[in-house]
This record gives structure tokens, C-alpha cells and sequence, in this order.
């Protein structure tokens, strides 16, 4: 997500720098895409899965 928000920010800034990553850009987006597949993958089996650095917050919010 953070590298995300920055591309877009790098798109508004400086277009011709944003033409220059558009390739890291889409490749962050699939990479993405592809992840939130195997998040769903994972829900649909019931299985628990902590996403890095933010699962271990998002468990002790939730009292798990």
C-alpha cells in the first residue's frame, strides 16, 4: 500500500517520471492483486492467516 500511495503521488508530481516506473507500477498492482488472492484462498478454507507487521495489531484489537 505504501508503495502504492507513492507511485500515485510520483504520477501527480512529475508525469514523465511516472512513464519512466509505469512498468514497477503495474507489476505492485499485480503483486497486490495476487496477494489479495491468496488472503480470500486462505478465508474460503478457514484457515488463520497474520498478514506481516500488521496481523500481530489487527489480533491484539481483536482480542485473539
Amino acid at each position: 500500500m505504501i508503495l502504492w500511495f507513492g507511485m500515485h503521488i510520483v504520477f501527480a508530481i512529475m508525469p514523465f517520471l511516472g512513464l519512466l516506473i509505469l512498468p514497477i507500477y503495474v507489476l505492485i498492482g499485480l503483486g497486490g492483486f495476487v496477494y489479495w488472492l491468496f488472503l480470500a484462498f486462505k478465508a474460503y478454507n478457514n484457515e488463520q492467516y497474520k498478514i506481516p507487521i500488521i496481523g500481530e495489531i489487527a489480533a491484539k484489537q481483536a482480542g485473539a
